[in-house]
């Protein structure tokens, strides 16, 4: 690989101090990129990747096996060398971590029910998700059954991970190394408010 490649591969990753700390986006020499969205999973130059550290490297799987790429961290400061002896040096983008994700933060939900009169017995599902407007979110559900011998409920706490806003995208990376998409819908003003994701329709209305 060269440095004007995009890491590439899968490897099992290590939750580590020093993984804590890359989170984050950096702008890096010639125009290249590198996120951190977590601890074994990073985006360079738009391309994503699992990674994984080791003492003073960062290791990412290559078509010809593993490579190390040493790196130094110092406060806002990365830099990277690549096998080939260059270096990248990168400085930790100030603020959002991809630029727009200011323009997503509060709940959204989503909410659904049926009911029979014949059985009289109803049931309502609401899932919702959390962006803290600085490229984390987290997402769950609860759920209600009534009927004649009672009433039954449930929550899941679901998921966290980090976000991305390019424009009418919200890409979304789960803490479990899994990438999924949602598409905006509805701003208010530049604020994101509403959202389609996995076949429904989260809105910051719908949040009782």
């Amino acid at each position: 690989m060269t440095a004007g490649s995009a890491f590439a591969g899968e490897v099992k990753g290590k939750s580590t101090n020093t993984g804590q700390s890359l989170l984050g986006s950096w702008q890096c020499g010639g125009g290249a990129s590198i996120i951190f969205h977590s601890q074994n999973q990073l985006e360079f130059n738009g391309s994503p990747a699992q990674f994984e550290l080791v003492p003073g490297a960062i290791r990412v799987q290559e078509d010809n096996g593993l490579v190390n790429y040493p790196y130094t961290l110092k406060g806002n400061n990365l830099r990277v060398q690549f096998p080939d002896g260059s270096k990248l040096q990168c400085a930790r983008t100030a603020g959002q971590a991809g630029g727009q994700e200011h323009l997503l933060k509060g709940k959204l939900c989503s909410y659904s029910s049926s009911g029979s009169g014949y059985s009289g017995s109803s049931y309502s599902s609401s899932r919702w998700a959390y962006f803290d407007g600085r490229g984390n979110f987290s997402y769950g559900s609860e759920s209600n059954f009534s009927s004649n011998a009672g009433l039954y409920s449930g929550s899941n706490p679901g998921a966290k991970g980090r976000y991305r806003v390019a424009g009418n995208t919200i890409k979304l990376h789960f803490d479990d190394g899994s990438t999924d998409s949602a598409t905006v819908t509805f701003r208010n003003g530049s604020q994101i408010t509403e959202l389609a994701y996995g076949g429904s329709h989260y809105a910051m209305g719908m949040c009782q």
